[in-house]
Formats: C-alpha cells, structure tokens, sequence
C-alpha cells in the first residue's frame, strides 16, 4: 500500500510522481494492466486518469487512493470503522489523510467480533 505521506515523499524527492504511466500505476496499485480499460469507467475523470493530447493515459496514485478510501467509507462503512479502530484511528474527519489499497473486507472472526459488538 503506498500512502499519501509516502507518495508526497516520493514525488518531493523526484522518485515517483503522481501521474504515471499504466505499467508504473499497476505496478504500485497492485491493478493489472488488462483490467485498466473496464476500470476506468468506474473511476472518475481528472481525478483518477486523464486522457493527454497525445492520447496517452496516464493515472494518478493520490486520486486512486482517494477513490478506494471513499468506496471503503461507502460501501463497507462498518469494516471500514473496524479497521479503523484497528490501527488506533478515528474516522472523525481529522484523519482525512489516511487511504487504503483497497476496499477492506474483514475476516470470518472479525465479522464475528463485529457482531458480538453490537449485540452487547
């Protein structure tokens, strides 16, 4: 996972910068290169991929790692809290900063711990 501290360190010190290339995108996200066409019409515009004038695509990892935190918020808001509180975070906008790789998806026994917090 890189984070956005790690990517701004990063891009500070001329290592990676934030638009990169597919091969370069897919090599930090973890995303296969074959599956970039179908993604990108879920992903948003300007935020996640542009389309330069010499019809090349390139991706930002920043506005890729803002897209997969909301998904997490949205569509997985009690995982998301979870491990939120897992890593000693709160999820009470001053964290704003923190992203994920990917939307989580707890294991059987955190789902079960879940449950038990909310019986009691």
């Amino acid at each position: 996972m890189i984070t956005d501290k790690l990517l701004e360190t990063l891009t500070q010190f001329g290592i990676l910068s934030d638009w990169v290339s597919a091969e370069v995108f897919c090599k930090v996200t973890g995303q296969k290169q074959s599956n970039l066409h179908n993604k990108r019409k879920l992903w948003t515009q300007g935020l996640v991929w542009v389309k330069l004038p010499s019809h090349e695509i390139q991706y930002s990892i920043a506005g890729y790692n803002k897209w997969v935190t909301q998904q997490a918020q949205t569509k997985h808001p009690e995982a998301f809290k979870f491990a939120m509180e897992k890593c000693g975070l709160t999820s009470n906008g001053k964290d704003k900063d923190i992203t994920l790789r990917s939307p989580l998806k707890p294991t059987h026994r955190e789902y079960n711990k879940l449950a038990e917090l909310e019986v009691s």
